[in-house]
């Protein structure tokens, strides 16, 4: 898939950036994070040529004219990327053998070694180009949808507590079985009987005055209404004795 990619994108260049004639005899592919580049010499007049991504990157003369004569010379350049991973480093090294008469090249990239990938004699080597800093990097969004948090339910709202149960104004007490009449004349008759007088509770000493009053009950019947306390200060100050808690006879 990669090699497919360069044969797309990588091609020999017959001019350099300037138009002026240039002639390959060597290509280097090589990747930067996916991205595509290539390095192309040429040897031309006693000089070297280097273009990257078509554009001239190095030069050098080496004006060798003795072909029995050791000679080695080593032109350094690089690579721009555009990404954060910086410069590729090259160098490339020409050294002369004398027992074959030729130049014999090395082509390191960021301290690597690497063969062409197209040679002039031989034409496409096949061999895949190499990633000089890893696979490329996810592109960020420009204007990425963030999720909104989850709503936060609310809190149950706690049970009301239960209501307190309604106490009486008037605690409940042990009452007398009283047989009270609402007609007057009933209730007279039944006091007079000395033997039914019962003590009679604080509260039924001392009605409003009215006609049907208790207290004009009890007076009729010979006695009068007194509040509890108060009967029990008459027993034990007054010869005069009680009917009973609630009254005193007048007789």
């Amino acid at each position: 898939m990669a090699m497919a990619a360069m044969q797309r994108s990588a091609s020999n260049h017959h001019l350099d950036s300037q138009g002026n004639e240039f002639t390959p005899m060597m290509r280097y592919d090589l990747l930067a994070r996916g991205q595509v580049h290539d390095i192309q010499v040429e040897h031309h007049g006693g000089a070297w040529r280097l273009l990257v991504d078509g554009e001239v990157a190095a030069g050098k003369k080496h004006n060798k004219t003795n072909p029995l004569t050791a000679a080695k010379h080593r032109i350094v350049f690089h690579i721009r990327t555009n990404l954060a991973d910086g410069l590729v480093q090259c160098a490339m090294t020409a050294t002369w053998s004398v027992k074959s008469s030729k130049w014999n090249y090395a082509m390191e990239l960021n301290g690597k070694p690497v063969e062409p990938s197209w040679e002039k004699k031989t034409g496409e080597t096949g061999r895949e180009p190499i990633e000089m800093f890893g696979p490329p990097l996810a592109k960020k969004e420009e204007n990425p949808v963030v999720a909104a948090p989850a709503a936060v339910p609310a809190p149950t709202p706690a049970p009301p507590p239960p209501p307190e149960p309604v106490q009486d104004a008037v605690p409940a007490q042990e009452r007398p079985a009283f047989p009270m009449k609402e007609a007057s004349e009933e209730l007279t008759a039944y006091m007079q009987q000395p033997e039914a007088v019962q003590a009679l509770p604080d509260y039924m000493m001392r009605p409003p005055d009215s006609d049907h009053g208790l207290s004009s009950i009890l007076e009729a019947s010979g006695m009068e209404a007194l509040a509890y306390d108060e009967c029990q200060e008459v027993q034990l100050k007054d010869t005069q004795p009680c009917c009973g808690y609630g009254a005193r006879c007048f007789s």
